[in-house]
């Protein structure tokens, strides 16, 4: 059986345990995701949320699937690889972010579907590879986005066993776009972000979880 490490994220990240695929949300064709096309850069077109997503003090109406690991508001962000935090322009939210290939075969990045809660979208990388056209080592993971209208929710969801690459390192948090404000998680553009799916800062299954009326804290898994 498949299992799942959720991370919900706080500041640290102390160890956890996998959690079942029984116990992941739903993701593929049968839950109304949309495919993206195999590619190595791009991103889906503009989501448009229920409501806004609260994030580091501004509201984001629109959300963008980008293939390398991570979500992006108001704009797609197709860098290719990982960029360290901070950076300008781009607010982002990163769940794994890598040099994501999935032109090698039909594993692809999938958009994500929002149902009410006030709302949850949910995006996930299901066995992707790297560049160039590799597969021999693929990761999976999933992001959860959710609000109350007041605050914002995040969860990085990673299936264990299955975060298999870079062994550089890839980076993982959040972004405000305004290169001052942002969230490094610890072992972001290390070797030690390979083992993030046996991290947590809460202790409960491997989650990491913050909820902040100015910030999103994300999750990732497939």
């Amino acid at each position: 059986m498949t299992e799942f490490t959720t991370v919900m994220l706080l500041l640290s990240i102390p160890s956890g345990i996998a959690i079942p695929l029984s116990s992941f949300y739903s993701y593929g064709s049968a839950a109304g995701d949309t495919l993206l096309p195999p590619n190595d850069d791009l991103a889906s077109s503009d989501i448009v949320l229920p409501t806004p997503f609260l994030f580091f003090g501004a509201n984001y109406s629109t959300v963008f699937v980008n293939n390398n690991g991570d979500l992006s508001f108001n704009v797609p962000w197709t860098v290719t690889g990982s960029t360290a935090f901070p950076i300008s322009t781009y607010p982002v939210v990163a769940i794994y972010q890598a040099d994501v290939d999935t032109r090698a075969n039909d594993i692809r990045a999938l958009t994500g579907t929002s149902v009410s809660l006030q709302w949850l979208f949910i995006a996930t990388w299901d066995h992707v590879g790297y560049y160039n056209h590799e597969t021999d080592k693929t990761n999976t993971f999933q992001a959860v986005l959710a609000t109350d209208n007041v605050r914002s929710y995040a969860i990085f969801q990673y299936a264990d066993g299955l975060i298999q690459w870079p062994s550089s390192g890839a980076q993982v948090g959040f972004n405000a776009g305004n290169n001052v404000n942002y969230v490094n998680i610890p072992g972001s553009q290390t070797p030690y972000i390979l083992n993030i799916a046996g991290n947590s800062n809460v202790g409960i299954e491997t989650e990491h979880f913050e909820n902040e009326r100015s910030m999103i804290h994300a999750t990732c898994s497939a």
